[in-house]
């Protein structure tokens, strides 16, 4: 049977999803980037605690964290940032995001 275009046609744009985090840091930062779906939003790096909330696409869930430190860790030191997400009705996830200097990573969140 022939396909109408209706039936073949992508589905249409889905809703981000806009989540509540909180984010920790193992030092002092001089700069902080987080970016989701609705780009990257830079977070005041002396604020405590560090919470906002950030826009996820169901269909390409992902989150882009970049930080600076403030002061270069010493040789074979490690820095962390702990991001915990908080989806309403769903269980907390949470990201160690790690490195022996300034971080600049992201992660894939599997979104059922």
């Amino acid at each position: 049977t022939p396909v109408s275009p209706k039936d073949s046609a992508p589905p249409g744009p889905t809703s981000s999803l806009n989540i509540p985090f909180e984010l920790r840091l193992s030092a002092s930062a001089d700069s902080i980037t987080l970016e989701g779906a609705d780009g990257p939003q830079t977070i005041d790096p002396t604020r405590s605690p560090i919470t906002g909330r950030i826009a996820l696409d169901p269909a390409n869930p992902t989150i882009a964290l970049a930080i600076r430190w403030k002061s270069a860790p010493a040789p074979g030191e490690y820095r962390f940032a702990k991001l915990v997400l908080m989806p309403p009705g769903r269980e907390t996830s949470t990201h160690i995001f790690d490195a022996t200097g300034d971080i600049d990573d992201f992660i894939e969140l599997p979104i059922p």
